[in-house]
C-alpha cells in the first residue's frame, strides 16, 4: 500500500504546485521563539503586562453622584418639567383666545348693532329736497346753461316741428332793438301746430325748406349733420371775425360725411348767408364779414336745434 501513498502525495503536490499554493511543510522543524521545550505558558510578568491594555470597546463605569449633585439634577429636571408644563398651558391659552375671537368676530357679523346718536355737529344740517324741487333746480340750471328749457320742446309729429321752425323764422324777421341784443325764441313756448291742409306763405317755406329736406332724411345722419351745422354757427356767432369759421371747404372728408353726403345740410348754411365760391379750383361756402347778420345765423341755428330735437324724438 505504499506505492499508493506515494502516488496520492504526487499528485497533491502536482496539483499545488497548479494552483500556485505553498506545499505544507513535512518533516519537523523548528518552532518560533525556541524549542519546543520553551513552549509553556506565559509567565506572569507577561500576563500582567497584557491587562494594562485598554480595550476599545469597554467602558468605565460612572462613579456614584454625591447627595448634593443628586439633589442639584433633581432641581433641574423638576425646573425643565415646569418650563415645559408652562409653555404649553401658554400655547392652549393663545388657541384658545384666538378660537373665542374668531367666534365673537363672527356673531359681530350678524349681531344687529343699535344705531348710536348723532353728535351734534355746528355744522348746518344737510337739506332735503323732494322731487319737484330737485326737477326745479335742474330744469333751472339747464335753461342758465342752455339759454332755454330742453325739457318742453317735444314733438310728436314733424308737423309741429315744421310749425315751431315757421314761428322761429317769423320772429328772425323782427329788427333788432336799439341796443343790438338779439331775441331768441324760447323752445318751451311752441306756438300752435297749424293744420295739414294749411298753405303757408313763399317767403317762409323758402326759408325753411332746408330744414323740411333735413327733417326727411336717414335718422342718424340727419341728427350728425344738425350736430355739425349747430357747431360751425355758433362759432360763426361768437367769432365773427374769424374768418376760418366763415369759410368751409366742401373738398375736406369731414364735410363731405356729415353735410355735403345729407339733403338739406348744405342748404341751412346758404340760408344762414353762405355762398358758393370757387378758389384755386376748390368750391368753398363763404359768409362775407360783409354780409354777415348776426339775426339770420342765429335763426338758423335755432330752426336746426328744433330739428334735432324731433330727429333725436323720433330716432329714440
Amino acid at each position: 500500500m505504499d506505492w499508493l501513498k506515494k502516488k496520492k502525495d504526487k499528485a497533491k503536490q502536482a496539483a499545488a504546485k497548479i494552483s500556485n499554493k505553498r506545499t505544507t511543510f513535512q518533516g519537523e522543524g523548528n518552532v518560533l521563539g525556541g524549542t519546543s521545550e520553551d513552549s509553556s505558558p506565559p509567565s506572569l510578568a507577561a500576563a500582567s503586562r497584557g491587562s494594562s491594555i485598554k480595550l476599545p470597546f469597554t467602558s468605565n463605569k460612572p462613579r456614584a453622584l454625591s447627595e448634593e449633585e443628586q439633589q442639584k439634577r433633581r432641581e433641574l429636571q423638576a425646573k425643565a418639567l415646569e418650563q415645559r408644563g408652562n409653555a404649553w398651558d401658554k400655547r392652549v391659552a393663545t388657541a384658545r383666545k384666538a378660537r373665542m375671537q374668531q367666534e365673537g368676530e363672527e356673531e359681530r357679523k350678524f349681531q344687529y348693532m343699535e344705531p348710536t346718536a348723532a353728535e351734534p355737529s355746528s355744522l348746518e344740517p344737510p337739506v332735503v329736497l323732494s322731487n319737484e324741487a330737485v326737477k326745479a333746480r335742474e330744469l333751472q340750471s339747464a335753461q342758465t346753461q342752455m339759454g332755454f328749457n330742453p325739457y318742453a320742446a317735444t314733438f310728436s309729429s314733424s308737423t309741429q316741428a315744421i310749425s315751431a321752425m315757421h314761428a322761429i323764422g317769423n320772429d328772425s324777421n323782427v329788427p333788432p332793438s336799439a341796443t343790438g341784443h338779439i331775441t331768441h325764441s324760447p323752445f318751451g313756448e311752441i306756438p300752435h301746430v297749424a293744420a295739414p291742409g294749411t298753405v303757408l306763405m313763399s317767403s317762409d317755406a323758402g326759408e325753411n325748406a332746408a330744414v323740411y329736406v333735413l327733417l326727411r332724411q336717414d335718422p342718424s345722419r340727419a341728427i350728425t349733420a344738425a350736430e355739425t351745422l349747430i357747431k360751425m354757427l355758433s362759432n360763426v356767432i361768437k367769432n365773427p371775425q374769424d374768418e376760418k369759421f366763415r369759410k368751409i371747404r366742401l373738398a375736406n372728408a369731414v364735410i363731405q360725411s356729415k353735410l355735403v353726403a345729407v339733403s338739406g345740410a348744405i342748404d341751412v348754411l346758404v340760408e344762414a348767408g353762405f355762398s358758393r365760391v370757387t378758389l384755386d379750383g376748390d368750391a368753398y361756402l363763404m359768409l362775407a364779414i360783409d354780409a354777415f347778420r348776426a339775426e339770420r345765423v342765429q335763426s338758423a341755428i335755432d330752426r336746426v336745434e328744433v330739428a334735432l330735437i324731433q330727429l333725436q324724438h323720433d330716432f329714440a
